[in-house]
């Protein structure tokens, strides 16, 4: 429900004339809808009967970060240059690091799932520089269409992941809950 009333909020602030006041409303919105949306998987993840692989959920979680990383970045080039946005960028920009090197060194990873994570590898890599150094930089059109690059990439990494673990067996029901 909370995503949802987010939503509508959003899409009325984004018909809007843009102004820095409705640019802050959308980035406090984002925020907002993305935490809702990561408890709404969580809560899914726990009441779900299936074991879920921890891999599925990270590279489901970069698609994300991909994204977060280029909203931060093109909200710091429209003039939101305050401390916090430069923070989160680079927790993004930190969190899809560690996560990428995570999931390359996954020990059930097919050579397809790869050469996918080394393509994603290289995209980030050629492009980094850029999310790193954003105060010294001016390229949003190119960072828009890397993360969703990374994106599509990362959707279909996503997919094989699930195909991998797809037969993990149901999770056995807590003996303490009776």
């Amino acid at each position: 429900t909370f995503v949802d009333l987010s939503l509508e909020e959003f899409l009325k602030v984004a018909k809007k004339t843009y102004t820095s006041d409705n640019g802050a409303l959308m980035l406090d919105l984002s925020e907002a809808m993305l935490e809702a949306s990561q408890n709404v998987v969580e809560q899914l993840e726990a009441k779900s009967k299936l074991k879920t692989a921890e891999a599925v959920n990270i590279a489901g979680r970069q698609r994300m970060l991909s994204q977060r990383v280029a909203k931060y970045y093109i909200a710091h080039k429209a003039g939101f240059q305050d401390p916090n946005t430069v923070q989160q960028l680079q927790k993004s920009v930190k969190d899809f690091e560690s996560a990428l090197r995570w999931l390359k060194e996954q020990p059930k990873n097919t050579p397809q799932l790869q050469t996918e994570l080394a393509n994603v590898d290289q995209l980030w890599e050629t492009f980094r520089k850029i999310y790193v150094d954003v105060t010294n930089n001016n390229l949003p059109l190119i960072v828009f269409v890397t993360a969703d690059k990374i994106m599509d990439n990362m959707n279909q990494i996503t997919a094989m992941y699930a195909a991998l673990y797809a037969d993990i067996e149901p999770a056995k029901p807590e003996a303490a809950k009776k």
